[in-house]
């Protein structure tokens, strides 16, 4: 027991920084580590660690059991550098073999993605191409930075939905990857600066896409009857100046819907395999 009371996580098994295996994740996370390093602040002092809490869906019958969830937390060592984010893509890599099922991947992360790791999960989408991915982040890494700004739109024109933790968001989390002893969430001041970072992540994605890759064109375009696992929708434009009869690169484009998907129940989460709804 830690002198919080609450039971010692899984921190440490695997966890070593010098391991370039997939580590295994840890359970859930204290209530001080959660409200320390999720808070959506504009400028957080203080707070050099990245965690990534996760839940992994199949599609084949939308349910979840304990291995589809957990936390990992950035280790950076002199020898060997490890984003949150590289820990999931490798474990992920090792848990979920199988390119051609469908999967559904939520993120709820204290700070956004780098450039390097925005590359590196884009690179893990062309691998699983059957995967929707979401990324909601607490804090913006770096917003002002042009290169920063960059990664978040690759991993948008990668087809990854982007946005802040919200309320619910936070809420799901602290049911389902905090240590929480069956105290009820409290907003704590977690969403200080909210409505400045979802104005600043909204700006920095209002821009449209030039294009979209053929494999995503070819699985979001066919006339189907049933079009199972298609929950996006894409919207290709083009603006013709009727003085010419002409457009350029600038007058056309690609948009993508931008859909919050509920959160599942907690119960969902926990336990064997429920399905969802349920």
């Amino acid at each position: 027991m830690s002198h919080w009371g609450f039971p010692k996580p899984r921190l440490e098994r695997g966890m070593e920084p010098w391991r370039p295996n997939p580590r295994n994740p840890m359970d859930r996370i204290y209530p001080k580590t959660f409200c320390f390093n999720f808070r959506n602040l504009l400028y957080a002092n203080g707070r050099k660690l990245c965690y990534l809490c996760f839940q992994v869906e199949r599609e084949d019958d939308f349910s979840y059991n304990d291995s589809d969830r957990g936390v990992f937390r950035n280790k950076v060592h002199p020898w060997a550098r490890c984003h949150a984010e590289q820990c999931f893509l490798s474990w992920f890599r090792d848990q979920y073999p199988y390119r051609d099922e469908y999967y559904n991947v939520t993120w709820f992360v204290s700070w956004s993605p780098c450039p390097t790791c925005a590359e590196e999960v884009v690179e893990f989408l062309e691998e699983y191409r059957n995967l929707t991915l979401s990324i909601f982040t607490s804090r913006l890494y770096y917003f002002g930075d042009p290169n920063y700004q960059e990664g978040l739109c690759t991993l948008r024109d990668a087809g990854v939905q982007l946005d802040i933790m919200s309320y619910d968001d936070f809420k799901h989390c602290w049911d389902n990857f905090v240590y929480n002893k069956g105290m009820r969430f409290q907003r704590w001041n977690l969403l200080k600066d909210y409505d400045f970072l979802a104005a600043e992540l909204q700006e920095i994605l209002r821009n449209p896409m030039d294009r979209i890759d053929p494999y995503t064109f070819h699985f979001h375009f066919p006339n189907l009857l049933y079009a199972n696992g298609r929950k996006l929708c894409y919207l290709c434009f083009q603006v013709e100046r009727e003085d010419d009869f002409s457009y350029n690169d600038s007058d056309r484009g690609v948009f993508r819907n931008k859909v919050r998907t509920p959160c599942p129940p907690p119960r969902a989460l926990s336990g064997r395999s429920r399905v969802r709804g349920q």
